[in-house]
């Protein structure tokens, strides 16, 4: 039962950091906990979601356009410690990925994937791989992006939306993408 998911230590304890409760999935719905709770285990974060996590991903999939800004403050909620990666050097590696250096061209790509998403101009699968790719954060990389990838899908009515979860639905977008570009017209 979701009441049991948290401890009374963590029902007791309320402000930051207080993990979700029956109220808080009132609040926010299933879909949205069961979200935030599979994108933290992605990230091998085997809890369940806080409620500062929660509303920050209600708050954030609420925002008419999403801004740079906007991606560093649900961040800073899920990894506080984390930053943009505009500073020269500021590199990460992820597994054998190795994202473009840390320099001022981070914010000018993210800002261009931002634009794509607010114009839907690509679809979710494409402009989460460009994102994820990037790596835009130091670390809230992948929590970010799924978020990003849920705003859209939520802000242009793709579905199923969040009802099937974000590696479903992704995995059904993959497949779609390599299938239109396989039989995409040549041009000649």
């Amino acid at each position: 039962m979701i009441a049991d998911a948290a401890s009374e230590t963590e029902l007791d304890g309320g402000g930051v950091g207080r993990h979700s409760t029956e109220s808080e999935i009132v609040k926010y719905g299933h879909e949205v906990v069961d979200f935030v709770r599979q994108s933290n285990l992605i990230e091998a974060i085997a809890r369940h979601p806080t409620f500062d996590e929660l509303e920050e991903f209600h708050n954030f999939l609420d925002l008419d356009a999403v801004k740079v800004t906007d991606l560093e403050r649900f961040v800073h909620v899920y990894e506080p410690g984390a930053r943009l990666r505009t500073a020269v050097g500021l590199n990460v590696r992820v597994g054998d990925h190795v994202p473009p250096p840390g320099g001022p061209e981070i914010l000018i790509r993210l800002s261009d994937i931002l634009y794509l998403v607010a114009n839907n101009l690509s679809r979710p699968f494409a402009n989460h791989h460009e994102y994820e790719s990037l790596h835009p954060f130091t670390d809230g990389n992948g929590r970010s992006g799924r978020a990003l990838w849920a705003w859209q899908m939520l802000k242009f009515g793709y579905r199923p939306g969040l009802r099937l979860q974000f590696l479903h639905a992704w995995y059904y977008q993959s497949l779609d993408e390599r299938i239109q570009r396989l039989y995409a017209p040549t041009k000649m």
